[in-house]
Parts: C-alpha cells; structure tokens; sequence
C-alpha cells in the first residue's frame, strides 16, 4: 500500500498536498516504477489532468512489534503517466498477482492503469538512514 500525492486543484484548495491510498505493484522485470490501477473518478486522476507531478510513498505492512516512523520507507517523486494500450496486458498480469482482487473493477470504464515515470527523486528512510537520490 502507498499514498499517492498531488496538488489539491480544487477550487479555493489549489497549492494544498492532496494525498490517499493507493494500492500498487511493482514492474516484472522490477525496473522500480510503481503499476497503479485508478478510476477517472478519483481525484487522484482529477488533479493529474491539472499536474502530473505527485509523490508515492511507499512502506512494508506495519507489524504489531514496530513503531511505524521506525520502519523503512521510501518516497517517489516524479510524474504520473498513463500506460500505454499496448503495454496494459503485461502490466494488468503484473498488477493481479499482487491485488487479485482488482479483477472485479479492472475492466470498468472509468479505471486506467498508470506508473510513475520520469522519477527525479527517490528518499529512502530507515532505522538509521536517510538517503536523498536525484536521478
């Protein structure tokens, strides 16, 4: 599970940090660019059409024996990008093993598969590190 982030666009919201939840799977061969299934209705998609630009930060399942600031975490900054038709079946197979459930609602009108491409910024934080990669 990650939070996907943008710019609010809602009138009198515009400038404000957007975020919620969204469900992801990585590449196959792994290349490091998130696979997001999302609905046009969403306003995750809403504020895309208005700036692609957005964030996804990403951390392991939670355990009851950690402290969630504790645990590893990551966070993409890049531009959010539709997937190509010709690419969707690879990345639909790809995105099911991970969320099976999916299936029900991956074929409705309204849902798109997207990645984060053209990444500029990678933070890695742990237990005893933080790592800031401009790419």
């Amino acid at each position: 599970m990650g939070s996907l982030q943008h710019d609010a666009g809602a009138p009198g919201m515009e400038g404000y940090p957007y975020g919620s939840v969204a469900s992801y799977a990585d590449t196959e061969p792994s290349t490091g660019q998130p696979i997001l299934l999302l609905s046009y209705l969403e306003r995750n998609i809403i504020n895309y059409k208005m700036d692609g630009r957005c964030s996804l930060s990403l951390e392991p399942t939670p355990t009851d024996l950690s402290e969630p600031m504790m645990d590893p975490r990551m966070t993409i900054m890049g531009t959010l990008t539709a997937i190509p038709d010709d690419e969707i079946p690879s990345a639909s197979k790809t995105y099911l093993k991970k969320h099976p459930q999916a299936r029900l609602w991956q074929n409705f009108g309204d849902m798109q598969y997207y990645c984060t491409l053209f990444i500029f910024v990678l933070f890695l934080i742990g237990t005893s590190f933080i790592r800031v990669f401009v790419i």
